[in-house]
């Protein structure tokens, strides 16, 4: 890996800075125990990527990430969810949105494990500490706590399309 100017270091620490500064997050006496001890709660393990693949796919006018979650479920299934995905289109979009919220959480969390790794390296945890302290797991819970209610009404809407949710529970 090549060295990375101190200058430029900064300047792109600071983009991350500012982007957990910016975004919502759950003050830590609005926390449930359980969040305080195990940070963010995701509904339906991993169903949340199953709309995050129909996203991307959307917005780049494809749709080979969705397929590769329809690949293993039945003709009908596959069938029953673009019927699902036609008749809740607001909906999608409201899923669309919370799904933004994570992504930038995913976004701050990917930033610190890399200034972790890299701090190891140079043995200076300076950026590390300092950004330890903007406390992202907030805004972590936050954004699930707005994507969970809408996952939880969108296994519900499948159902009544005749879709097994469970099938997209990776």
């Amino acid at each position: 890996m090549e060295e990375i100017d101190r200058e430029v270091t900064y300047y792109d620490h600071q983009y991350y800075v500012d982007l957990a500064h910016k975004l919502p997050r759950v003050p830590p006496n609005e926390m449930t125990d359980r969040e305080r001890r195990h940070g963010h709660i995701q509904y339906g393990n991993n169903l949340y990527l199953l709309f995050q693949a129909l996203s991307f796919d959307r917005r780049n006018n494809d749709e080979n990430t969705i397929q590769s979650y329809l690949k293993d479920v039945s003709e009908k299934d596959v069938k029953n969810w673009w019927t699902f995905v036609d008749n809740n289109e607001e909906f999608i979009q409201k899923i669309d949105k919370a799904l933004d919220g994570v992504k930038q959480y995913d976004t701050l969390l990917s930033y610190f494990i890399e200034l972790i790794l890299d701090s190891k390296k140079t043995n200076n945890f300076t950026l590390v500490d300092e950004f330890s302290k903007l406390k992202i797991e907030e805004i972590g819970i936050f954004a699930w706590r707005n994507l969970n209610p809408l996952l939880e009404e969108a296994v519900k809407l499948m159902k009544k399309v005749g879709l097994k949710p469970e099938a997209f529970f990776l």
